[in-house]
């Protein structure tokens, strides 16, 4: 976690000392302060415990992220990028929140990590808890841009101001493979038959 954090200040410091000279007149005030806004909401999502906290912090900071794409207000393809970040950002945030209600609903109403590793050891064998973790990683996939649900990510790095690509290209990645190993190794071990030949084939795409 201390990592992660590092490699988040480094890259928020990184991007908002290196906009001066992007060819688009800086980075105002309110992106700068989204940037930062986002990199809080990263924190907190380190430093979670449960399934709450932990899509809490992950949809505030893609909420920075939405409005860092589109900066460029004038520019037709930065609002373009807002807008399709957007719409497929709501898109997987369905997904993994409907994969999160059915963990919650199969261990009996249960969002703590230590909580769903205890509960969910005997529920391996069901078609329904197979299906929520198989979201929860679909939804996850759609954060990271991983194969093959990267298609938004072309667009949104393309319209979006060069310093904010960069951001976005390693602070999203980073917290979403964060919070996907969080959720895995911490709430979901006891489902590693599921999600481990899942994200092996993924890699191998």
């Amino acid at each position: 976690m201390l990592f992660r954090s590092g490699v988040q200040i480094v890259s928020a410091k990184d991007v908002s000392l290196g906009s001066s000279d992007n060819g688009v007149e800086g980075l105002s005030v309110q992106a700068r302060g989204n940037i930062y806004l986002s990199s809080n909401n990263d924190f907190g999502l380190c430093s979670g415990v449960d399934l709450i906290t932990l899509f809490i912090g992950l949809e505030t900071m893609a909420v920075s992220f939405y409005a860092l794409a589109g900066f460029l207000k004038p520019s037709q393809r930065s609002n373009e990028a807002s807008v399709k970040y957007y719409l497929l950002g709501a898109f997987s945030t369905g997904i993994l929140l409907y994969g999160m209600s059915l963990l919650y609903g199969l261990t009996g109403g249960e969002v703590s990590f230590a909580g769903l590793a205890e509960k969910s050891v005997g529920l391996t064998g069901e078609p329904a808890f197979v299906m929520a973790v198989l979201f929860v990683i679909v939804g996850f996939g759609f954060k990271v841009s991983a194969v093959p649900f990267h298609f938004w990510a072309p667009d949104t790095y393309e319209g979006a101001p060069t310093p904010i690509t960069a951001y976005l290209s390693v602070n999203s990645k980073a917290a979403g493979f964060v919070a996907l190993l969080i959720v895995m190794y911490s709430a979901l071990p006891a489902a590693s038959d599921v999600w481990a030949p899942a994200q092996i084939g993924r890699a191998h795409v």
